[in-house]
């Protein structure tokens, strides 16, 4: 999946975004990439599609990052919520590539662990986003009321979130390419 006008997230204009798409599928195990995410990190296609261990993809981040993101997409998929964490490639390298992984968990069958699906894409080493920064003050408010049981707000709230991901994603405002 490619984007043009990568400003907001580290690159010049016109420089394509590549933004890879995973799915968790937290039951059995198996976390399977499209070919882009398959190239961040370093993994053959096939690979992708067969599906590998959460901790053989956690193997592949950095040490400081690693445990944090385990954590948060566990997590995900246990509350059936929202998920969002930057971290580096590479074991130790201080010069490590910075990625950015958003998505969602959905519950299973009574409740259980279901699936968590995403899109990953590279950001600017560092810097956290105007977008990135109401991305996660939208999803503290949905979740807030989600809780509260206010459909409505959930709703236009969750219409926030997708306008914020095309601008992340690098769509131009009001239009999906």
């Amino acid at each position: 999946m490619r984007r043009y006008d990568s400003r907001r997230l580290g690159g010049s204009r016109g420089e394509p975004i590549e933004c890879g798409v995973y799915m968790w599928d937290a039951a059995a195990d198996a976390f399977r990439m499209d070919a882009t995410l398959c190239r961040y990190l370093g993994l053959p296609e096939e690979v992708g599609v067969e599906g590998i261990a959460l901790r053989r993809v956690v193997d592949l981040i950095h040490t400081a990052d690693s445990t944090e993101f385990s954590n948060a997409i566990k997590n995900s998929a246990r509350t059936g919520s929202s998920f969002r964490q930057s971290f580096r490639l590479g074991a130790t390298s201080e010069r490590a590539e910075r990625l950015q992984a958003i998505g969602h968990s959905f519950f299973g069958a009574q409740h259980t662990p279901g699936v968590c699906t995403g899109m990953v894409f590279r950001t600017a080493r560092g810097a956290k986003s105007a977008e990135a920064e109401l991305t996660d003050h939208c999803i503290a408010a949905y979740e807030f009321a989600r809780k509260s049981n206010s459909a409505m707000v959930q709703y236009l709230i969750s219409m926030a979130l997708i306008e914020l991901g095309y601008q992340i994603a690098g769509f131009e405002p009001g239009r999906v390419q």
